[in-house]
């Protein structure tokens, strides 16, 4: 037995053990790898086949497929939508047309469109209304400042995100930040009022430079919107611009100004600062450096298949998320797979999976919707719709 001591009430101690346990023989002992140190543990990957040592949780939902807020299994989320994950293990939801948390409690609550409204209207968490599904999801690091697309909008919202603890609903506020106020499509840069966008769906919100990376998908192109002066909250304050793409659909690793897209859909910024899109229709992983404005092919040639390797073959490149020390995970056609080293790897294939817990190699396949990591320990998050919606944890565990 380890005696840590007296604690004052609100103190917090961290204190590394050491212990040995004997097992009988035959027996095999698995323990769940957490970063937090250095840098996260990447979950392995298998080439061309089901990853090994990679354990799959149900977190939240699978019985119930309808809105409804609750504990694990009670909760619904109906809709899959956009997740992102903050150090402590909260997770704010894009379900549906709501905004809602995941707490490592395993608490599911509404915090955005309580009641589920179709409209553009601006408010707390209670009185918002959004036009579509959200679509793309990012948020600042301490989690009280959100930026999501619904729709043809953009959409900035404060709030105690990553708070593990209660909040009410019209303790969240959202306001609408650019697109057009009746949810009009369109393909013009400007400020908040002016700019028009085509379905965009993925976003990432570079917090230190105050940039918001949209991939305006049906426009085939990257836009970048800029508030110098911090206040997210008004559409004046923000200037919208084509970051890279002609806005033509195609394909053509070249000069931000000259490099095409068809359907890019997600972005996320790597560890290497440099900014990572899943071109659909294309089959490929892009990269584009700000420094040299240049935009590359880093994985898949082209070719509609699941191969690993170096380019690699890539079926449908959906959703993005990268551990910020090597590794981008992304989405292909409902199975997870990672780019890291210059290649693809397999996590796990396109497999509808039941409420079991286990490896993905086991009963514990899954297929893989939208994704995110905890940057701090590295476990991989997905919000999957195959059969039932519910939230998933891929946790990397060592024998």
């Amino acid at each position: 037995m380890y005696t840590i001591g007296q604690l004052n009430p609100n103190q917090e101690m961290t204190v590394d053990v050491g212990f040995t346990v004997q097992f009988e023989a035959g027996m095999t002992f698995y323990v769940t790898v957490a970063g937090g140190g250095v840098a996260p543990i990447a979950i392995d990957a298998g080439t061309n086949d089901l990853a090994e040592n990679v354990y799959t949780r149900l977190l939240a939902g699978g019985e119930r497929d309808f809105f409804e807020d609750g504990i694990g299994r009670s909760a619904g989320f109906s809709a899959v939508g956009p997740i992102h994950a903050f150090d402590n293990g909260n997770i704010v939801i894009g379900s549906g047309r709501k905004i809602r948390r995941y707490r490592p409690n395993g608490q599911v609550d509404t915090v955005g469109n309580v009641f589920n409204n179709q409209a553009v209207t601006e408010g707390n968490g209670e009185t918002l209304a959004l036009p579509n599904n959200v679509a793309g999801l990012s948020a600042s690091a301490d989690g009280t400042k959100l930026f999501f697309s619904s729709g043809n909008t953009l959409w900035f919202a404060t709030g105690a995100f990553s708070s593990p603890g209660d909040a009410a609903p019209n303790s969240f506020f959202y306001y609408r930040i650019g697109g057009a106020a009746d949810n009009a499509s369109g393909l013009s840069n400007g400020t908040g009022d002016t700019v028009r966008f085509n379905l965009p769906f993925g976003i990432y919100f570079d917090e230190p430079a105050k940039k918001l990376y949209i991939a305006d998908t049906n426009n085939n192109r990257i836009v970048v919107g800029y508030c110098g002066t911090g206040n997210y909250s008004n559409r004046s304050d923000w200037s919208f611009l084509t970051f890279a793409g002609t806005g033509t659909s195609g394909f053509a690793d070249a000069h931000f100004d000259l490099a095409q897209f068809s359907n890019p859909f997600d972005i996320e910024k790597g560890g290497d600062d440099k900014f990572y899109v899943t071109d659909v229709n294309n089959k490929r992983l892009r990269r584009l450096d700000p420094v040299t404005s240049q935009v590359t092919t880093v994985a898949g040639d082209g070719t509609n298949n699941s191969t690993d390797g170096q380019p690699g073959q890539i079926t449908f490149p959906r959703f993005l998320a990268s551990d910020d020390a090597g590794t981008i995970y992304f989405t292909d056609n409902g199975a997870l797979r990672a780019f890291r080293n210059g290649r693809i790897y397999t996590v796990n294939i396109n497999v509808g999976g039941g409420l079991t817990d286990g490896f993905t190699d086991g009963n514990g396949q899954q297929a893989a919707d939208y994704i995110t990591v905890n940057k701090k320990t590295g476990t991989v998050y997905t919000l999957t719709g195959t059969p039932v919606t519910r939230l998933l944890s891929f946790e990397a565990v060592v024998p």
